[in-house]
């Protein structure tokens, strides 16, 4: 498991104590299988996961955790917005506390998803970097290709595909 803890999901995120209240590990692996599994293979995050004390993956570890927490948060900010019960969907509001604007919501998100995003293209960066053991299982993966040929990663390809 990427977060054993609900510390260790904490640290890769901002959230509220209140948030391990969810069942967070939902939301990590969506984020995971949703986000991250496809760019950096499945072979490279089982190994990972596998080996989360391995040495050599502590700052790809660091970058991980950091893409899957973001996008965890992003998955989950409407199911913490407003849940399900008896009574129907309600939104919750406590002593002292208002509901956020629809617009805060949405901003919130859209951070959440920004932070994913920028951890993960850290972490693909990583993955171009390093291309010896434990890293290999990336290199050999249909997934190293796929981001080498389809996506957009330098100046260069990106100038192939612009006007002047």
């Amino acid at each position: 498991m990427l977060f054993p803890t609900f510390d260790t999901l904490a640290a890769s995120v901002t959230v509220n104590n209140s948030f391990q209240h969810l069942n967070y590990v939902l939301y990590t692996d969506r984020a995971a299988r949703s986000f991250v599994i496809p760019y950096i293979s499945p072979q490279q995050y089982n190994h990972l996961v596998a080996n989360l004390s391995n040495p050599a993956y502590a700052e790809f570890l660091q970058l991980v955790r950091s893409a899957v927490a973001n996008y965890a948060m992003y998955l989950a900010v409407p199911h913490v917005k407003v849940q399900a019960s008896a009574m129907g969907f309600v939104q919750s509001a406590g002593e002292g506390q208002k509901v956020a604007r629809q617009e805060d919501v949405d901003d919130l998100q859209a951070a959440y998803l920004e932070a994913g995003h920028e951890a993960l293209e850290a972490a693909l960066m990583y993955l171009e970097i390093n291309t010896a053991a434990p890293f290999d299982l990336y290199h050999a993966s249909p997934s190293a290709a796929k981001f080498e040929v389809l996506i957009v990663n330098t100046f260069e390809k990106f100038s192939n595909f612009t006007t002047s």
